[in-house]
C-alpha cells in the first residue's frame, strides 16, 4: 500500500524557502523543548503559518492506514529547518544516545549504515527505535539527494504483516513468538540492558520490529536468546521479507516521508557500491 501522496503549493515551498534563510537550527539546542518550538514559531511566521498547514495535513492523514504520508515538493535547501519546524509541530524531538556522533537531526547516507553480518540492517523492513525501553511514535526523513543506482524506499504496515503472518504456513510459529514478551537489547544510553516487549500488539495494531533487536540481547546473556526464539524469530523475518504488498519508490530531493513508526516497517533497496552512494536523508524521531 502506497503512502498518500500530497504535493506542497508552490507558493507554500516559496514561503518556506525564504523563512529557512532567516531561521538558524542549532541541533546542539534541541535538546531543549523550549527551543524546538522556537524554531518551529519561527518558521511558521516568517512562512505565513506555512508550518502549521503542513503539520495539520500530516496529522490528518496519520490517523488511518496505511499510517505515513509523503510531502513532495518541499525545497531540499531548506531541508534542516522545514524537518525540525514539522517534527516539533507534531511532537517532540527525542535523541537519547550520548556518543559523539548523536544528533537530533541525523544524516542517513549508506556509507554510514549499520551492518551486521555482512548484511546492512536498514535494507530489512524495520521499525525505529528497537533499542529503547519504548520505541518513538514517528520518524520523519527528508530526502536531501536521491540515491543513484538503488536506494529504493520499501514500506508496509502493521495489517499486512499480519495477514502475511497469519495466512502463513508458519503461522502458528511466527504468531507465537511475535506476541510473547521477547529480550530486546537496549543501547548503552539506557545501560546496555534488556527490556521485554512483543513484536506484535494485537489489541493495539502495533508492531516492534528488527531482528537483530532481539538476537543481540544474547550479547548481555546468551541464555536470553533460546534455540526457539531463534527460530520464530528468523521465520517471522522470513515472512515480512517475503510479503509481495510493499510499497517500493524514490524519494526525490524535497520529499517529507513521515511514518507512524509503530504500525509502519521501512526500508530501502540496495546499491550497486554504497560505499560510493551520494544519497542523504535527514532524519527525526519524534515523540507524541
Amino acid at each position: 500500500m502506497n503512502p498518500p501522496e500530497m504535493a506542497v503549493r508552490p507558493a507554500l515551498a516559496a514561503a518556506l524557502r525564504k523563512a529557512a534563510e532567516k531561521t538558524t537550527v542549532d541541533d546542539s539546542e534541541l535538546a531543549k523543548v523550549e527551543y524546538q518550538a522556537e524554531v518551529a514559531d519561527a518558521m511558521d511566521h516568517l512562512s505565513g503559518s506555512g508550518i502549521t498547514e503542513l503539520a495539520e495535513a500530516v496529522q490528518s492523514a496519520l490517523e488511518r492506514r496505511p499510517w505515513m504520508v509523503l510531502l513532495r515538493g518541499l525545497p531540499p535547501e531548506a531541508a534542516m529547518a522545514v524537518l525540525v519546524a514539522v517534527s516539533a509541530r507534531l511532537g517532540t524531538l527525542v535523541e537519547p544516545y550520548r556518543e559523539s556522533w548523536s544528533r537530533f537531526v541525523r544524516s542517513i547516507t549508506p556509507p554510514k549504515d549499520r551492518a551486521v553480518e555482512g548484511k546492512f540492517l536498514n535494507e530489512f523492513l524495520h521499525t525505529d527505535g528497537t533499542d529503547w525501553p519504548t520505541p518513538n511514535d514517528l520518524t520523519c526523513l527528508f530526502c536531501v539527494t536521491p540515491g543513484a543506482e538503488g536506494g529504493l524506499s520499501r514500506l508496509t504496515d502493521v495489517e499486512t504483516v499480519i495477514d502475511a503472518v497469519e495466512s502463513s504456513p508458519n503461522a502458528k510459529q511466527a504468531m507465537e513468538v511475535a506476541t510473547m514478551n521477547l529480550p530486546w537489547r537496549l543501547s548503552g544510553a539506557f545501560g546496555s540492558s534488556v527490556h521485554h516487549d512483543s513484536i506484535l500488539d494485537l489489541e493495539q495494531g502495533t508492531i516492534r520490529w528488527l531482528r537483530y533487536g532481539v538476537t543481540a540481547s544474547a550479547e548481555v546473556d546468551d541464555a536470553l536468546v533460546t534455540p526457539e526464539i531463534l527460530g520464530g524469530t528468523q521465520t517471522f523475518e522470513r515472512i515480512v521479507e517475503g510479503i509481495e504488498d510493499v510499497s517500493v519508490f524514490g524519494l526525490e530531493a524535497g520529499d517529507l516521508l513521515i511514518l507512524d513508526n509503530t504500525r509502519c516497517l521501512h526500508a530501502r533497496t540496495g546499491f550497486a557500491d554504497a560505499a560510493r552512494s551520494n544519497r542523504e536523508l535527514l532524519r527525526t524521531k519524534v515523540v507524541r
